[in-house]
């Protein structure tokens, strides 16, 4: 294959992740933020949590998987992407728990992203072609991609959020995640968060040996 017809198809996939991958992020945080909210406030207490454990890398690792079809096998990589990030929530639930970092800060913003950055990224390196050059490369960039897409995330939410007057109706969720900046920071962290990982992985893809 010609170095032309790489970058093409490097282009071409690029766009495919970027838009597919945003676009997943946004829908499917925005859906688990109001659901689970609402679960965590109301009658079912920590179900809210595992709405938002397990709903997001379900969604987010099927589109991934679907669209490196060629190079992956679809089941693992979802699981992996799923086992990932449920053990970097845990690792990052029990240093918020035990007060052993703070819940916000750009610091904390830069660890609590590495931390799942590395775990998803490790899962997932497992899964990629053995045949793909430097992909330990994946790693960094998840680390990357996700410390920075919490960091901008928050900066804009704690310029804008105002929380819910009570857990109930609805549509106070609604009305906060549409106008409370949330939506914004979540439409700005998936953009960011794919388009680092998208560059990663095509660059990856069109240096396989």
């Amino acid at each position: 294959m010609t170095t032309e017809s790489r970058s093409q198809m490097g282009w071409r996939f690029w766009l495919k992740w970027v838009s597919a991958n945003a676009l997943a992020v946004t829908i499917s945080v925005s859906i688990f933020y109001v659901g689970g909210q609402i679960l965590a406030g109301g009658a079912f207490g920590g179900g809210g949590l595992l709405l938002i454990l397990l709903g997001i890398p379900v969604v987010v690792g099927k589109v991934q998987s679907l669209i490196l079809d060629k190079y992956v096998d679809w089941y693992g990589w979802t699981g992996a992407t799923i086992g990932g990030w449920v053990f970097g929530c845990i690792i990052v639930l029990f240093l918020l728990v035990t007060q052993r970092i703070s819940e916000s800060g750009i610091l904390p913003d830069a660890i609590l992203g590495s931390i799942l950055g590395i775990t998803v990224g490790v899962a997932q390196w497992g899964i990629l072609e053995k045949n793909v050059q430097k992909r330990a490369w994946w790693i960094v960039a998840n680390v990357v991609a996700i410390s920075s897409s919490l960091i901008v995330s928050n900066l804009i939410v704690s310029m804008f959020y105002e929380p819910p007057t009570n857990w109930a109706p609805l549509q106070d969720f609604v009305t906060s995640l549409l106008s409370g900046g949330v939506l914004v920071s979540i439409i700005v962290a998936s953009l960011i968060f794919s388009v680092i990982t998208g560059s990663v992985l095509a660059w990856l893809l069109g240096h396989r040996r």
